[in-house]
């Protein structure tokens, strides 16, 4: 998770950045973004919340109101389909980032998780 400025959590859960319009606080770290297929770090402004409620809150309005996650809206049903979406908006600029999240969804972990609800 991003750390604020001082150590804190920032309780980004989604890695959301601040951009221009976002009115709430924020945390500027050293991120690895991708540019025209090139790693590179760079100084950006990532959302910070007071709780993780807050967090989830915020991730939902984002997906659910900008109408370039329409598509992942869509597809919503389908996890998969869903971070191919997402993915293909330009929700992060890692081009493994679908991969990597259905990596995650496969996990033992989480079959564990499920498994013992």
């Amino acid at each position: 998770m991003i750390p604020s400025a001082d150590g804190s959590p920032s309780r980004n859960l989604f890695g959301v950045k601040a951009g221009s319009q976002w009115r709430g606080a924020s945390t500027q770290v050293n991120s690895l973004e991708y540019e025209n297929g090139q790693a590179v770090m760079r100084k950006s402004a990532f959302r910070r919340y007071d709780s993780f409620v807050q967090s989830m809150q915020d991730y939902v309005d984002l997906i659910g109101t900008h109408e370039r996650y329409g598509k992942a809206r869509e597809v919503a049903n389908d996890p998969e389909a869903y971070f191919d979406a997402l993915q293909q908006a330009g929700y992060a600029t890692d081009p493994q980032y679908a991969k990597k999240l259905k990596q995650v969804l496969h996990s033992d972990a989480l079959k564990d998780l499920w498994q013992s609800t």
